[in-house]
């Protein structure tokens, strides 16, 4: 018997309820600290949803500019990243990455409140325990050109407090997380 619900579809399934997150492949997932029954998703297409999960509903829909690649929540919940890809048309190579910060301005949801854009693919982000800073990982899988970065950057301002060249062999960083004490990456 075929499935009620699009087969190309991405789906989340909370307790006994199924919440569809995108028709685009969803590449990354967060639940928000403050309130479980908050979710976001963020996906090929360009953007990253708001979900209830608990009505399934689509409280909001933020536009990023680029592939959704990780999210990450402030432990507070009221910040929001996005790390993003642009890419050229082929897949396998992004042309730049990025990060967009969003804020919670209360009944108007998340804002964008920075932008900021590097040359390598970004895969991955966190926040730091405080949510003071924000760790990228960086370099693309498929081009062994890039070389992998760790960035850290002031999660208020966008300003880059520190960037490290890794060599992570042609990979690049695909993962970054921050200790619980916040003072290792």
């Amino acid at each position: 018997t075929p499935l009620p619900f699009p087969e190309n579809a991405f789906y989340l399934v909370v307790s006994t309820n199924l919440v569809c997150l995108s028709s685009d492949w969803v590449r990354c997932v967060a639940f928000k600290p403050n309130n479980a029954n908050i979710v976001v998703s963020g996906s090929d297409d360009k953007t990253i949803i708001v979900w209830d999960i608990t009505s399934g509903s689509c409280l909001s829909t933020l536009n990023v500019g680029g592939s959704v690649s990780s999210i990450d929540f402030a432990p507070c919940g009221n910040k929001l990243a996005a790390a993003f890809n642009i890419y050229d048309g082929v897949l396998e190579g992004a042309k730049e990455g990025g990060v967009k910060i969003f804020s919670n301005q209360g009944s108007a949801g998340f804002v964008c409140q920075s932008t900021l854009r590097g040359e390598n693919a970004i895969s991955s982000l966190a926040f730091s325990p405080d949510g003071q800073l924000i760790a990228t990982g960086e370099g693309n899988p498929h081009d062994p050109r890039q070389a992998g970065a760790v960035s850290i950057y002031c999660a208020s301002t966008g300003q880059l407090k520190r960037a490290l060249n890794v060599d992570a062999g042609a990979g690049g960083v695909r993962s970054v997380s921050f200790s619980p004490s916040g003072d290792m990456v």
